[in-house]
């Protein structure tokens, strides 16, 4: 009965989205200097309810697993950025012609890759849809 109790009492100490959702900072001090080192910024792509949720999905999470803010950048002025969003409201993503990549993946799906722009290295989260940005993003 105790034991019960005692999960009763963990489970109601987090609300759903945090028990599905951590963004603890990462423990493992060579992964967090690899991860620190290499992501710069983010830069998201659209201007739609879903974009912005999940641009502040991508900030929640940069910032509890790396321990520190990240920012947000309005373009690609170094290495290390995450891009986010989709062919048609990225120039940048647009370029990288992902479009055989993203044609079997519907509305929901989600492809991320490393890319080269201009001898920048950079991260891409994209879809065929707003919706499939913010599922990549998670």
């Amino acid at each position: 009965m105790t034991a019960g109790l005692i999960l009763s009492d963990t489970a109601h100490s987090e609300d759903g989205y945090r028990l599905w959702l951590r963004y603890d900072e990462i423990e493992d001090q060579v992964l967090l200097d690899h991860y620190t080192a290499y992501i710069k910024g983010y830069l998201f792509e659209g201007n739609s309810a879903l974009i912005r949720s999940s641009e502040n999905e991508m900030k929640a999470g940069l910032t509890g697993l790396l321990g520190r803010n990240i920012k947000e950048v309005k373009g690609l002025r170094g290495s290390g950025i995450v891009v986010a969003g989709t062919p048609g409201n990225s120039a940048i993503i647009r370029s990288l012609k992902l479009d055989s990549r993203l044609s079997g993946l519907g509305s929901e799906g989600y492809y991320i890759t490393n890319a080269r722009i201009k001898n920048k290295k950079i991260i891409v989260i994209t879809a065929n849809s707003d919706q499939g940005v913010l599922y990549g993003t998670f």
